[in-house]
């Protein structure tokens, strides 16, 4: 241990600038100066792995938005290639969308034939059976 990290070491414990330069046998201030060197080490090192931190956050946040929108870009894509009927009079069932037609889009579940979407919000409606 140099006499740097045993200032800070020392300091940390407690003690004065006083009691750590008379153990050391050099000047005060030269102490204080080696405490306020470290400290400022020690603070650079620390933001530097804040913002790798950040940075590597900041990286996923990006990646997960990416998969997010190739999610929703896949399913368009799907819900538009397995679309029967864009013009089926059904009246939206949400209060804040004044839709009047739907489209009818197959399902890719066993049990439902298709399902209808408000074509002015994009919101699901109802699942449609096979007809027996």
């Amino acid at each position: 241990m140099n006499q740097r990290e045993y200032t800070v070491l020392k300091k940390e414990e407690g003690q004065s600038f006083n009691q750590i330069a008379m153990d050391l046998k050099v000047d005060i201030f030269q102490v204080k100066g080696w405490y306020i060197d470290e400290i400022k080490k020690r603070k650079k090192k620390e933001d530097e792995e804040q913002w790798k931190r950040i940075e590597d956050d900041s990286i996923k946040h990006k990646i997960k938005w990416e998969e997010d929108e190739t999610e929703a870009y896949n399913k368009l894509i799907w819900d538009t290639h397995h679309t029967e009927n864009w013009g089926v009079e059904h009246d939206c069932r949400y209060d804040d969308c004044d839709g009047k037609i739907s489209r009818k889009v197959l399902s890719h579940y066993e049990n439902k034939y298709a399902f209808l979407e408000c074509s002015l919000c994009g919101r699901h409606q109802k699942w449609l059976r096979y007809s027996k």
